[in-house]
């Protein structure tokens, strides 16, 4: 029984920036060098999806299938992706979608927006629209915070808005079915009225048999909305002021060596709190919280699966879209068992794992390396597969040991050790040429 953790070959997309696409490139050739490991593996046979990471927000549209029947069922889900890299939080939004009920029939009863999905349950959240309209072909959708509410209340990084489920009523082959935003707005705190710059897509569906390949690129259905913003200065201060709001003051006080990190990822939204309120920065971090740290970590689009691939992650499971994202686009297979797959999403990971992963993704154990590293750890016996890793990253200052001998590479890696070692592998890439 093998569990697999692996990459797959980069297409360029519409967009991207040459400093992102030489990093998206050095994290899937850390994923295929670890292939040898026990956490990482080749991919099974299941096809290599296209990836288009970016660094821009989006309020996008993602279809369950691309190329569709008549009769067909397709989801539809409305994304806020990759809002990350702004000045203040994000405090409303609005969406409205256009459709030919000729061509899409909207179920109701399997469709809505999330009230709650952006801005939680707190009671400053006003909805100003929330509107489906099936016989006029319009869906919308409005929220945002009330002007009394703090500004750390505001949304950073990934959330769901909507999940609608049509029949395709379209009859020709070969024809387009657009489901457009005519309306995209996102507002941050401090510039009310102004609708910041993000990438907005018509979704666009061709009439085919299913199963067929796409023949075209979804990436030009996206355009440019909204202004920059005044303030573009996103430098980010050395505060704890975004961990302030956890309850769990004591244990963060207790990692003063991780504060700085914790409230990085936090500010950015890739890293969230629990139900209880609290961040709990000693809790080892599993394997549904890596996957979906490295969806929000490289900014890559959401998928709307048409069926899910593992029995142990369903639907209803919190992290459901970003492991299947990470499924999809090649990252993750899971491991077998019984004919079943499995992803064992509470499964924690092994420091050792752990800096398997960030040395691969800085090219300091990758293939025909042969430079010779040297570390004070005297427990690495029992990981040989991992100790030029673990060399490696000491020797550049983003890991340490337990203590001035030993690695501990068995123990599991903790949400505030990777929140570390990630800020410091990410500041490292951005200094790359």
């Amino acid at each position: 029984m093998q569990d697999y953790f692996v990459t797959q070959k980069k297409d360029d997309r519409f967009l991207q920036r040459k400093r992102f696409n030489a990093w998206l490139f050095k994290l899937l050739s850390m994923l295929l060098a670890l292939s040898s490991y026990s956490l990482f593996g080749p991919l099974s046979s299941h096809a290599l999806a296209k990836v288009s990471p970016g660094l821009e927000p989006r309020l996008a549209l993602r279809a369950s299938q691309q190329i569709v029947e008549t009769g067909q069922t397709i989801r539809v889900a409305v994304w806020l992706e990759n809002v990350r890299f702004i000045s203040t939080p994000m405090i409303g939004f609005q969406v409205r979608l256009t459709y030919d009920p000729k061509q899409l029939q909207l179920v109701p009863e399997e469709s809505g927006w999330y009230e709650k999905a952006i801005f939680g349950a707190t009671k400053e959240v006003q909805t100003y629209s929330h509107k489906m309209k099936p016989d006029q072909g319009m869906l919308e959708f409005a929220q945002s915070l009330s002007p009394q509410s703090s500004m750390s209340e505001g949304f950073r990084g990934y959330g769901k808005i909507g999940l609608f489920t049509f029949i395709v009523t379209e009859r020709e082959t070969g024809q387009e079915i657009e489901l457009k935003q005519d309306k995209s707005i996102l507002i941050v705190g401090g510039q009310a009225g102004k609708n910041i710059k993000h990438l907005s897509n018509t979704l666009v569906l061709k009439v085919g048999k299913t199963g067929e390949t796409p023949s075209f690129d979804d990436s030009r259905y996206f355009s440019w909305v909204g202004e920059d913003l005044n303030d573009t200065n996103h430098e980010r201060q050395k505060s704890t002021s975004s961990l302030s709001r956890f309850t769990d003051q004591k244990a963060i006080q207790n990692v003063p060596w991780a504060q700085d990190a914790l409230n990085r990822l936090v500010e950015e939204g890739i890293l969230r709190g629990f139900a209880d309120g609290s961040l709990m920065p000693q809790k080892s971090v599993t394997r549904a919280e890596f996957a979906t740290m490295l969806v929000k970590t490289l900014g890559v689009p959401m998928v709307q699966p048409s069926e899910h691939h593992f029995v142990d992650i369903l639907p209803t499971h919190w992290a459901y879209d970003y492991v299947e994202t990470a499924y999809h686009n090649g990252w993750i297979a899971g491991l077998e068992k019984n004919g079943k797959r499995y992803f064992e999403p509470n499964r924690p990971l092994k420091r050792a794992e752990m800096a398997a992963l960030l040395a691969n993704l800085m090219h300091e154990t990758g293939s025909g390396d042969d430079r010779r590293v040297t570390h004070p750890f005297l427990d690495l016996t029992t990981v040989p597969w991992a100790e030029k890793a673990i060399a490696a990253l000491y020797q550049e200052h983003i890991v340490a040991g337990k203590d001035q001998t030993h690695f501990d590479p068995l123990n599991t890696a903790t949400r505030a050790e990777i929140s570390v070692v990630t800020t410091r592998i990410l500041d490292w890439l951005n200094k790359q040429p």
